[in-house]
């Protein structure tokens, strides 16, 4: 077997079985119902609005979903290291040199992080076009060669 990864929109309600066992109601695209319980569920999927008809991630969302942040100073630059919800790493630098625009170590990080949540921004854009409309087209190997020309 080969592993494979999917992305898909699904709607959901709290629907607790008992008072011990928290978790969802699930309905798949095609209308298929089943229970998933908390933790499951919330690790596995982002709210992305109440409506099906104007669904968008907004900025709060990206910036909720870094997880931690750690940043070190490198000369006159901060390094600003968030790793995300889904444990992936992203890095970003940012000048604090006075008259350059950011004039403290405080004020670079803040300009770091920024760029950083509008990356993830840009990404849970793609994940949700992704869960959206599926992948449509198949991958053949000229789109292959196209990539990596790119």
């Amino acid at each position: 077997m080969n592993p494979y990864i999917g992305v898909k929109m699904v709607h959901a309600e709290r629907a607790d079985r008992n008072e011990d066992e928290p978790g969802y109601k699930v309905v798949y695209p095609d209308g298929y119902e089943s229970w998933s319980p908390k933790e499951t569920f919330e690790a596995a999927y982002l709210k992305v609005g109440e409506d099906e008809n104007d669904v968008r991630i907004d900025a709060l969302a990206a910036r909720s979903f870094i997880a931690t942040g750690k940043r070190t100073v490198v000369g006159d630059h901060v390094v600003v290291e968030s790793t995300l919800r889904s444990g992936y790493t992203m890095i970003d630098a940012s000048p604090w040199t006075p008259g350059e625009g950011v004039d403290d170590v405080d004020g670079g990080t803040r300009h770091a992080l920024e760029r950083t949540v509008n990356e993830v921004w840009t990404h849970l854009g793609f994940v949700l076009a992704w869960a959206l409309d599926g992948l449509s087209t198949p991958a053949t190997p000229e789109s292959d060669e196209r990539k990596h020309d790119a």
